[in-house]
């Protein structure tokens, strides 16, 4: 059977209490948590992401309309253009995201994780 003990809570010196107070991670966004956050805040620790560079900057993230090559004599594959809708759908979503809570984010890139998945099998 497992023991809980109790034990003395660590607690900031009251002089920086209001320096290093953070509100749960999952009640701001990136961008206002690294508006509020100062040398000593927690957020550092329960939001990483507001001490680097987004990866947006990186990575162009714009839905890009794709022509489709049509063959002489093949009739273009409708089927696919879907897909090639549902992706620039995709993209705009991801897009769009930016600045939702990490509950949120993990929430969809589980979703897509799962759904490649299915379909590199």
């Amino acid at each position: 059977m497992v023991r809980v003990k109790p034990f003395a809570a660590v607690r900031p010196p009251k002089n920086i209490v209001t320096e290093v107070a953070a509100p749960p991670y999952d009640v701001l966004n990136s961008a206002e948590a690294k508006a509020m956050a100062g040398e000593k805040s927690l957020l550092h620790i329960t939001k990483p992401e507001i001490d680097f560079d987004p990866i947006a900057d990186e990575i162009t993230l714009e839905a890009v309309p794709r022509p489709i090559e049509k063959k002489p004599g093949v009739k273009a594959n409708t089927v696919y253009q879907r897909l090639l809708t549902a992706l620039d759908r995709l993209t705009a979503v991801i897009r769009s995201s930016e600045g939702r809570t990490n509950k949120d984010l993990a929430r969809l890139t589980d979703q897509i994780t799962e759904l490649t998945n299915k379909f590199e099998k």
